[in-house]
């Protein structure tokens, strides 16, 4: 009797598995989900400014591309050739940007297509308005200023050399920074450091031509830690603010190393700039910064960093700044 209840009980259990599995797999459907498909964006970048001796020509270049389809792991520019680019200043038309293909030095300098305006130069103290359309997008605009000079500054710079094993020359340089912050209101820099280098050509005669260009920003690091100083993408330049300043004077001390070949190379000057940029400018490039450490591995523990952006409907960045340079002689 025993066995048969055991026996019973297994046929039991049997048929309630078996109808639990149909009830299950009669609750089974596909279901189709449509995902909204996210429409492509603008990215307008422009940073512009009244010119400088390194950019002679003080004309605004605007670089218009789209955002990449989601999924898409490729850091090429999508350039939109076939927009419309056109910049007011208090409701007032100025010009039309003209869309351009950088020319073989630009290229060298990692420049993408731009438009530019082609007479224009931008002012400072003027409030300025970019409107950007193009076929299949949402028109985008934007508004920025070129922050008047309030501010002084000082600058010098020592340098030391020494040969290495295979003839090569290692510049190492201090360079000593001052600023005197104009009082009440929030302002911010953007240093670079520039070196001024000749190269050397010798012809089939003998006689040694030379070529001066420009090499920079180039790398340094910020002797006192405390100071609030953020430096820019691979230490190539760095961003301040007067928050623990204002109104008063700072030193800053940078330290940076550099090699070159005395055979072909024949150091020139360095070029000290300070740009005194927009809020604007500052937060863009301070996340920029910020975000580049992270995807780099030096700053994971802050997490994702989310860029600043001021274009309305679109992404990137229009925003101003003044540089002022100094250029320090190195031949005493």
């Amino acid at each position: 009797m025993r066995r048969f209840c055991i026996f019973a009980d297994m046929i039991r259990i049997f048929f309630i598995s078996i109808l639990w599995t149909l009830c299950f797999s009669a609750c089974e459907k596909e279901v189709d989900i449509e995902v909204e498909r996210i429409p492509a964006k603008l990215v307008v970048i422009s940073n512009f400014s009244t010119g400088s001796a390194l950019e002679p020509d003080s004309l605004m270049r605007v670089t218009v591309s789209r955002t990449s389809p989601a999924l898409t792991e490729s850091d090429t520019l999508i350039i939109v050739p076939d927009a419309l680019v056109e910049l007011y200043s208090e409701d007032l038309f100025l010009e039309r940007l003209e869309f351009r293909l950088p020319t073989a030095e630009e290229k060298e300098r990692g420049i993408q297509p731009y438009y530019t305006t082609k007479n224009y130069i931008p002012e400072p103290g003027r409030q300025y308005t970019l409107e950007v359309s193009a076929p299949n997008f949402r028109p985008v605009t934007a508004e920025a200023i070129i922050p008047p000079i309030l501010s002084d500054s000082e600058a010098s710079i020592s340098i030391s050399e020494s040969v290495t094993a295979n003839g090569f020359r290692q510049t190492n340089y201090t360079l000593d920074l001052t600023i005197n912050d104009f009082p009440a209101v929030p302002n911010f820099y953007h240093l670079n450091l520039y070196q001024f280098v000749n190269l050397l050509r010798i012809s089939t005669t003998g006689d040694t031509s030379r070529t001066e260009i420009v090499i920079g920003p180039l790398p340094f690091n910020l002797q006192d830690n405390s100071q609030e100083v953020l430096p820019y993408i691979d230490n190539r330049g760095a961003l301040i603010k007067d928050t623990n300043f204002d109104g008063g004077t700072e030193r800053f001390t940078f330290e940076g190393s550099f090699l070159y070949n005395p055979g072909s190379e024949e150091l020139g000057d360095f070029v000290v700039e300070l740009r005194n940029t927009s809020e604007d400018y500052y937060l863009y490039h301070s996340s920029l910064t910020r975000q580049v450490r992270v995807q780099s591995g030096f700053d994971a523990i802050n997490g994702a960093v989310v860029l600043h952006n001021n274009i309305d409907n679109g992404c990137g960045i229009f925003a101003g700044f003044t540089p002022v340079f100094t250029r320090l002689d190195i031949s005493d």
